[in-house]
């Protein structure tokens, strides 16, 4: 890891097991990352819902909901 804390939110939930926005919303992020979804959340993470800009959990987490959602119905699919 070249990065430090703080320079990446994905980074620091799923390698340094860091809390960054809330159980919940971290929790969504860990599972989106598994299923392959790291670089369709990472620039809306790095930007509009990084955490130095405080987000809007709310809207935040029902961006992640959507995106985990998609991602588990296209794996069920195969």
């Amino acid at each position: 890891m070249k990065d430090k804390p703080g320079d990446d939110p994905i980074t620091d939930i799923t390698d340094r097991g860091l809390l960054v926005y809330s159980p919940d919303a971290d929790a969504l992020i860990v599972e989106i990352v598994e299923l392959g979804g790291r670089d369709e959340i990472e620039p809306k993470l790095q930007s509009q819902f990084h955490p130095q800009r405080r987000p809007d959990l709310r809207t935040m987490t029902e961006y992640l909901v959507s995106v985990r959602d998609r991602r588990r119905d296209a794996k069920e699919r195969g």
